[in-house]
């Protein structure tokens, strides 16, 4: 996908699906460049296909947040930014475990911020986030 500057730039960290699968439709179909990210890179790669030829789909998974940097290294400018991943858990207080609490809170808390922290300095002047929360118990 060739990254032309004069087309708004959208990243969704977790559009392979749901909410972020929707937004990069949205922009897709409205012409924008778009980068999705999954945590498994030939899933990825193929939602991208199938939303558009203006999308491309890195694999990443922000629960492991020392690898968001060089995964998004690619990525030119943004104009939009949605985080938007998610990673179902039921997690119980009574059959509590908690490594998938921690891999949960890892994600939307250091995670969510490190894509931030990578992509900021290429955000252009009018950029934006989207942050979408969730239950983390």
């Amino acid at each position: 996908m060739a990254n032309d500057k004069n087309k708004k730039s959208v990243v969704v960290i977790g559009g392979t699906g749901g909410i972020g699968f929707a937004i990069a439709k949205f922009y897709a179909d409205s012409g924008a460049n778009v980068v999705i990210t999954g945590r498994d890179q030939e899933r990825t790669s193929g939602v991208a296909a199938e939303i558009g030829s203006n999308v491309r789909g890195i694999g990443l998974d922000v629960a492991e947040p020392e690898r968001v940097e060089k995964a998004l290294a690619e990525v030119e400018h943004v104009d939009y930014l949605a985080l938007v991943a998610v990673e179902r858990d039921y997690n119980s207080a009574r059959e509590y475990d908690i490594a998938r609490a921690r891999r949960i809170v890892t994600m939307k808390l250091i995670g969510y911020t490190e894509v931030a922290h990578s992509l900021y300095p290429r955000m252009t002047a009018g950029g934006s986030t989207v942050l979408f929360g969730g239950l983390a118990s």
